[in-house]
């Protein structure tokens, strides 16, 4: 798969590409999906590829999308100045620690430009016996904690100690899974949130640090009054736009999904 992955896409045809490996393994076929990013984003290209199987074998996802009131839309409306003046204000303030930095200059040594990596298959039934060990830990808690202490290995590889945050952005789906092709939305529904990743061998202590870090990060009223933002900015002059946008992405060292930037990109 990493050799297809590698393949470019052929820009005079459409964004998409599919291909059969009927010998995957000695029992399994494989359809291999690509896809532009300019087509649809990830959970759009999962939404439709979802309501393409039968419907006991389609995706299942939380509805974490409540039909809001009319008073809280509107509440949420009179908010969003708020929301988006203290957001700004705590966000100029978040940034790796200055051991974490160093990982800046490691890199600078290493061809990793435009290279994908093998991945290795995990099955999400075992990754559930894994995170539900702990009391109310989420799968994505679960996943960044064990990230920090991933980081802190591979920063221990390489000689360098207390590193303990890393300033991170995660995009945020923001809408749930269709149950019909009528529901299905393609396009870009998706907002971001900056913070700091904690790092450490200790995973637990490291779920409870993103827990508390993303508490107020992850709340539905701030969420829908930055995705309410994000509407405002192409109406807004492209001076200030510039402005915003480095006042985001600065400080930055690691950003999940396919977002600005990523002059180098990282797998994991």
């Amino acid at each position: 798969m990493e050799e297809l992955m590698n393949i470019d896409m052929d820009f005079s045809k459409p964004l998409w590409e599919f291909d059969l490996l009927e010998d995957f393994s000695d029992d399994l076929s494989l359809v291999f999906g690509k896809m532009h990013h300019s087509f649809t984003d990830g959970i759009g290209f999962s939404s439709m590829m979802s309501l393409l199987n039968d419907e006991d074998k389609r995706f299942k996802m939380d509805k974490k999308f409540p039909e809001a009131s009319w008073k809280t839309k509107l509440y949420r409306i009179l908010m969003t100045p708020y929301f988006i003046i203290s957001t700004l204000i705590k966000y100029h303030y978040l940034q790796s620690d200055p051991n974490t930095n160093k990982m800046n200059e490691i890199n600078r040594t290493e061809k990793m430009r435009n290279k994908y990596f093998k991945s290795e298959f995990i099955s999400f039934n075992e990754m559930q016996k894994c995170y539900k060990r702990f009391t109310k830990v989420t799968f994505n808690d679960y996943m960044l904690g064990l990230l920090g202490v991933s980081y802190d290995k591979w920063f221990r590889k390489y000689g360098i100690e207390g590193a303990h945050k890393l300033c991170t952005i995660i995009p945020v789906n923001m809408r749930p899974l269709p149950n019909n092709f009528s529901e299905l939305k393609l396009g870009n529904y998706i907002t971001s949130i900056k913070f700091e990743l904690p790092i450490g061998e200790n995973i637990k202590s490291n779920i409870d640090s993103v827990k508390q870090k993303l508490v107020s990060l992850l709340d539905q009223d701030f969420l829908k009054a930055m995705t309410n933002f994000f509407k405002i900015i192409p109406r807004l002059p492209e001076a200030l736009n510039k402005k915003l946008f480095y006042e985001f992405y600065d400080r930055v060292n690691l950003m999940f999904s396919n977002v600005p930037l990523t002059s180098e990109a990282w797998y994991f």
